[in-house]
């Protein structure tokens, strides 16, 4: 049935009789089990839209997902996967033009007789494959938490926005700048200064002007970095590759962030996806909502989290968890080093791992590593640089990705790519055992027994995929639960509420004092549970507890003539200015 509030030029029903008819929609949705298809967007827009909230019970989007992470997972897909159905979409748009608006009616009947004919096979499937009890009791559970986070939204600093905003701008002209003096170095002409943002330019610097060699003539992001490992390629130029790379990155944020569309109140928001990270099903990824408002709110450099703030009378708080993937490496690789690392940082608050990691690379006593990431003159220490390569090598990330995650010159993210690896052989064979295990089974498991099946050939994307799953899923897996156990608890604060999600940690927002310290120690109490973690040789899972570390927010107000925020009574809490907690 479709109950359709308007004709093709007016409202069908009056203000009452719409009423009524939600009402009756919402009892209807308690009293039933309620099979959706990509249920966030269904929540997120019926909530705020229409008033009504829809408790869903079976996704089939994120059935799908769970079962083959790695496909389409549109209902067009679905409906071509588990029905004999002809193609049917284009019959959403066809009345446009000149039919009959009824047809679009049915239509949507359409679309949920045949989502529900996909369910029904859906969930046998999910039961023959064992991945039953994960679904419901784990992704569906959290269903009904997440996309609260999209309706309420974060509060944004207006003033702090347009501040922002302009600074960004000059940031990215900044990069510009280092690119047309790099080119013009290598180059020998003054005033050669072509834009970075245009394939054609850069194919006839590549390729006409510097000769370069990569695979083909794209001037994309897959290609930059073949370039740059090619023996061809010279030092200049792979500066010049980093060059673009951070100009690239900037410039991106810097349109999308200044485009990003606010709500009516002023209030960023953004759609979180459980099935919007391919490469490690579990986590989450966020982007703009249905109704085209908001941003990605997972990859907000610091300073652009200055603008976010909490609601007059609140405070943020949040808990991360301390190295979290790099713990799981750890024991699923098995390497005794860091596991004995990271069992003294959580007995021992003053313990760097950073710097023991740091200690090793640079073969420099522990006392002697720095303790902070930028020494006074902005360069980064080697804590900084042992840090980035913990981050990201782990995975068989490439010497040119470092230099961009790093900022470093290519040859200083070269060496530390030599040394990390060199103090770490441990990884190399942890790879080598994924692979084979994969290519033998062709599945793997996560810690919480989610599964990823790869259908299509093994290339290096895919193993590099493989490889980065049990660490990487297991952690958002892990997140996504202390984020619906704590709200779910019994002592959690009615006006708290999780916010945010930023891969291994979570944002909550509660009134100050009672509310907050509670929601602070019912998260921690969950995020430290234990995890079973399994080696990679498949040896008995052992538990595994990694630390949250705890901050909270303070006001702050902006000094204009230090350029910097200031702690003050009569300020705003702010995503960006967090103190460590101590419960």
């Amino acid at each position: 049935m479709c109950i359709n509030f308007r004709d093709g030029n007016h409202n069908r029903f009056t203000t009452a009789q719409e009423a009524e008819l939600l009402i009756a929609i919402q009892n209807l949705c308690e009293s039933n089990k309620i099979v959706v298809q990509n249920g966030g967007h269904e929540i997120y827009w019926c909530w705020t839209h229409d008033g009504i909230k829809i408790p869903t019970w079976f996704d089939t989007l994120l059935a799908h997902h769970v079962l083959y992470p790695q496909l389409p997972h549109s209902l067009a897909f679905l409906v071509s996967q588990y029905t004999t159905h002809p193609f049917y979409k284009d019959d959403g748009e066809a009345w446009k033009e000149g039919g009959n608006i009824d047809d679009f009616w049915v239509y949507n009947c359409k679309d949920v007789a045949l989502m529900v004919a996909a369910q029904k096979k859906l969930e046998v499937e999910l039961k023959e494959a064992k991945l039953d009890t994960f679904f419901f009791d784990h992704v569906m559970r959290a269903q009904q938490h997440i996309p609260e986070a999209t309706v309420h939204g974060m509060a944004v600093d207006m003033e702090i926005k347009e501040h922002l905003i302009k600074h960004i701008g000059e940031d990215v002209n900044k990069h510009l700048a280092t690119f047309h003096k790099l080119v013009q170095e290598i180059t020998g002409d003054p005033s050669y200064s072509p834009n970075p943002g245009s394939p054609k330019q850069m194919q006839e610097l590549y390729f006409d002007v510097l000769k370069l060699n990569g695979k083909g003539t794209s001037t994309d992001r897959k290609n930059r970095e073949n370039i740059v490992n090619s023996h061809d390629t010279s030092p200049l130029s792979k500066e010049i590759i980093t060059a673009v790379n951070a100009w690239s990155g900037e410039a991106k944020f810097f349109s999308t962030f200044a485009s990003a569309k606010l709500g009516d109140d002023n209030r960023m928001r953004c759609d979180w996806k459980q099935y919007g990270v391919a490469k490690a099903p579990g986590r989450l990824s966020s982007s703009q909502t249905i109704d085209g408002q908001g941003m990605n709110m997972q990859n907000q450099p610091q300073r652009a989290r200055s603008m976010y703030v909490a609601d007059p009378g609140m405070q943020l708080a949040y808990f991360d968890l301390k190295q979290a993937e790099a713990v799981i490496v750890a024991y699923r690789a098995n390497i005794p080093k860091w596991k004995e690392q990271f069992d003294r940082m959580r007995t021992d608050a003053k313990y760097d791992t950073h710097r023991a990691l740091a200690a090793e690379m640079f073969k420099v006593p522990y006392e002697e590593v720095p303790t902070k990431d930028w020494d006074e003159d902005l360069q980064p220490t080697i804590r900084y640089v042992a840090k980035r390569c913990r981050h990201g090598l782990n995975y068989r990330m490439e010497r040119q990705t470092l230099a961009d995650v790093t900022k470093l010159p290519f040859h200083e993210a070269a060496r530390a790519f030599v040394l990390y690896h060199k103090s770490t052989p441990e990884l190399a064979k942890w790879w080598k055992q994924e692979e084979i295990t994969f290519r033998r089974d062709r599945i793997l498991y996560n810690a919480f027994g989610r599964r990823l099946k790869v259908i299509q050939r093994l290339d290096d994307d895919v193993m590099d995929s493989i490889i980065a799953f049990y660490p990487q899923s297991t952690i958002g897996d892990k997140v996504v639960q202390v984020w619906y156990q704590s709200e779910s608890d019994d002592d959690w604060p009615l006006d708290a509420r999780i916010c945010l999600d930023v891969h291994d940690n979570l944002v909550a927002i509660a009134a100050p004092g009672k509310s907050i310290k509670s929601a602070l120690a019912i998260m921690k109490k969950y995020a430290e549970q234990p995890i079973m973690v399994q080696d990679a040789w498949n040896n008995p899972a052992i538990p595994v507890v990694i630390q949250a570390e705890l901050k909270q927010s303070y006001p702050t107000v902006f000094d204009s003539s230090k350029n910097a925020f200031v702690e003050d009574t009569k300020g705003l809490h702010r995503w960006s200015h967090m103190k460590d907690v101590t419960l």
